[in-house]
């Protein structure tokens, strides 16, 4: 009799261990849900952000190119991470991408913003009809740069 209660007390133990990892991954679940849902939120407001580091730097860029005699590309330089980039300009006097894609696209704002666009969280994207390019999070959050006129925009799904 004594093993039998040696062997119900040793199963009962894996039981309340088995009970007590399966909550464990219950709670650790609902938290990486959390998690992992917040990131798009997280990348909207990212993109809010960099909407006014963009503004500033297109004004910069116009400056410069202003202040040059209106070449056909300038050279932006950073002074926090020492990077330089050749960036090409509209007859307008806006930086336009290297080439009409949206590959281009993507290399314009990392040029501009020295910061690549968030892979996977922002999809970036070029109209032909428009010459614009788009930079859109998952979660609808949009902002639209014009390469003729320099307008950007900024459109929120609230």
């Amino acid at each position: 009799m004594q093993p039998q209660r040696e062997v119900e007390g040793e199963l009962m133990g894996v039981f309340r261990t088995l009970t007590a990892l399966i909550l464990l991954l219950l709670i650790l679940g609902g938290l990486g849900w959390r998690y992992f849902s917040g990131l798009e939120s997280v990348a909207g407001n990212g993109l809010a952000l960099q909407h006014s580091r963009l503004l500033n730097v297109l004004g910069m860029a116009r400056s410069q190119w202003l202040s040059q005699g209106q070449p056909g590309e300038i050279m932006l330089q950073w002074a926090g991470d020492g990077g330089r980039s050749v960036v090409k300009m509209s007859k307008g006097g806006w930086p336009v991408p290297d080439e009409a894609s949206a590959d281009g696209c993507a290399r314009l704002w990392q040029a501009l913003l020295s910061v690549k666009p968030e892979s996977g969280l922002v999809s970036t994207d070029y109209s032909v009809e428009a010459d614009i390019c788009s930079f859109t999070t998952h979660d609808g959050d949009r902002l639209e740069y014009s390469l003729l006129s320099g307008k950007l925009l900024l459109a929120s799904q609230e």
